[in-house]
């Protein structure tokens, strides 16, 4: 399992020696858990990293939405400004792009139906079989709290990932 990258390419290449320990497979998941841009200078190099590892591993690599994977967070902490700065006028179209991305990386990965993985904890009163029945493709709700709260389903915007 794997921590945040926050954009930073040096960490994310030093996944060669993480895989030094095996390729993800059934019995070698991995789970990045959010925040893979902003705060470095080669922020898409690693999500397209990561995103690479995704496809290249399908149903090993897990990739969980942070709360750095989000267009108002990427405007203050700079993603915004390293994609206009490398693609010019081509990056707000990518930009559109990768928000649409960002709403169906899942919020969270439950593993072996007893550990739940996500980005920044949980509510005291989650309940899974709600948030299960949550709507993909939404953008993040305000307010961490009611991000897993029940009580808030309609507004939680919770979808897991399923992994052994």
């Amino acid at each position: 399992m794997d921590s945040q990258s926050k954009g930073k390419l040096q960490y994310v290449l030093e996944l060669k020696t993480t895989f030094m320990n095996g390729l993800p497979s059934a019995e070698n998941p991995y789970i990045f858990n959010g925040d893979f841009v902003d705060r470095g200078k080669r922020s898409i190099e690693v999500l397209v990293i990561l995103l690479s590892c995704f496809l290249l591993f399908p149903g090993y690599v897990y990739l969980n939405r942070g709360n750095h994977e989000d267009h108002i967070i990427n405007l203050r902490y700079g993603f915004v400004r390293e994609m206009r700065s490398k693609y010019k006028q081509h990056a707000d179209r990518l930009l559109v792009l990768i928000e649409r991305l960002y709403r169906w990386l899942p919020l969270g990965t439950l593993i072996d139906n007893k550990v739940f993985v996500v980005h920044g904890g949980i509510s005291d009163v989650t309940d899974l079989t709600v948030i299960r029945k949550a709507e993909r493709q939404k953008n993040h709700g305000q307010g961490g709290s009611k991000t897993m709260d029940p009580d808030y389903a309609q507004q939680s915007y919770i979808i897991l990932e399923f992994i052994f």
